[in-house]
């Protein structure tokens, strides 16, 4: 499978937790910390953080160290990975056109899921931030 890299990150960021994720830890690579501190960061739900933590994770975006909830979260440290999503953050997240099409298209998805059942709530936004 020789998919670009940009476009695996634009697919496996179906939602806008994963999304602020992916912006908080790549605007603050140093970052170390818990699925608690991480939605007080971003503004979202503790539980659907957790869920886009442990798909991120999945994939590569995310490192954890611990279990339960005693897990702390850190950006990767796989050069490759940091460099797919620079070219991302570059492509796809900071020219401000490609940014809005990109907020739309995954509210569009969150959307669907929510009318079909497959997670009322879908976004976690807790109204902060």
């Amino acid at each position: 499978m020789s998919r670009d890299p940009v476009d695996l990150l634009h697919a496996i960021l179906d939602s806008m937790v994963k999304l602020d994720l992916l912006v908080f830890l790549y605007k603050n690579p140093d970052t170390i910390d818990d699925a608690v501190g991480l939605s007080h960061w971003i503004g979202h739900d503790e539980e659907a953080v957790r869920r886009a933590l442990s798909a991120l994770e999945e994939v590569g975006i995310v490192e954890r160290a611990g279990k339960g909830p005693d897990a702390v979260y850190t950006w990767t440290s796989d050069p490759q990975v940091r460099n797919a999503i620079e070219r991302f953050m570059q492509e796809r997240f900071f020219p401000r056109e490609s940014r809005l099409r990109l907020i739309a298209e995954i509210l569009q998805r969150e959307e669907r899921e929510e009318l079909h059942g497959k997670g009322a709530s879908a976004d976690g936004h807790t109204g902060a931030g």
